[in-house]
């Protein structure tokens, strides 16, 4: 019989309190989510046991880099091994406030620490040649911070295969000479 997985208990409220300020739920949020602790789902199902966990790993989305990594979950989930592997896309995006790149990285420090985790980190080829070489001083930052112990290692590019499909005004036909005839 397969049973429907609990949802989390949501935290106790008082509902004779007025509304919270944003600032109030902002700050009891980032206290929450300050914990080094690798985030745990609960559930009451549990699968089998798994076969080759060492082999396997979750890819981390930019969401959960930037704000939330110490939520990376420590075990799989619905199972007992624990979670040794992660895939970064990137170490920052120039998209992303430069001011909050060293929180997140602590918090990504702490889990990776606290989990005993490897991390294979991504960087960027494209068409930018100045936005590729800071790209590639952020993993290079966050490789010195990471144990060595903890890089898995580097994926550099990220499904260069499909740059040709991009269309002509992100992907000049010149870049894609430039990578895939002479070089980058």
């Amino acid at each position: 019989m397969v049973r429907a997985p609990r949802h989390p208990t949501p935290l106790p409220a008082a509902r004779w309190l007025a509304p919270p300020s944003l600032a109030a739920v902002a700050a009891l949020t980032s206290l929450r989510l300050a914990a080094a602790s690798p985030f745990q789902c609960q559930s009451d199902v549990r699968f089998g046991g798994m076969r080759n966990v060492s082999q396997k790993g979750i890819a981390v989305d930019d969401a959960t880099l930037r704000w939330c990594s110490q939520q990376i979950p420590g075990l799989w989930p619905n199972a007992d091994p624990p979670m040794t592997s992660i895939r970064l896309f990137k170490a920052w995006d120039p998209m992303w406030d430069e001011a909050l790149q060293q929180a997140a990285w602590d918090r990504l420090e702490d889990y990776v620490a606290s989990a005993n985790a490897k991390v294979l980190i991504g960087t960027q080829i494209t068409c930018d040649e100045a936005a590729d070489a800071r790209a590639w001083e952020w993993t290079k930052q966050l490789v010195d911070r990471l144990h060595p112990d903890h890089v898995m290692g580097l994926a550099i590019g990220n499904e260069l295969e499909l740059l040709q499909f991009k269309g002509t005004d992100m992907v000049p036909e010149p870049c894609l000479q430039r990578i895939w005839e002479h070089g980058y």
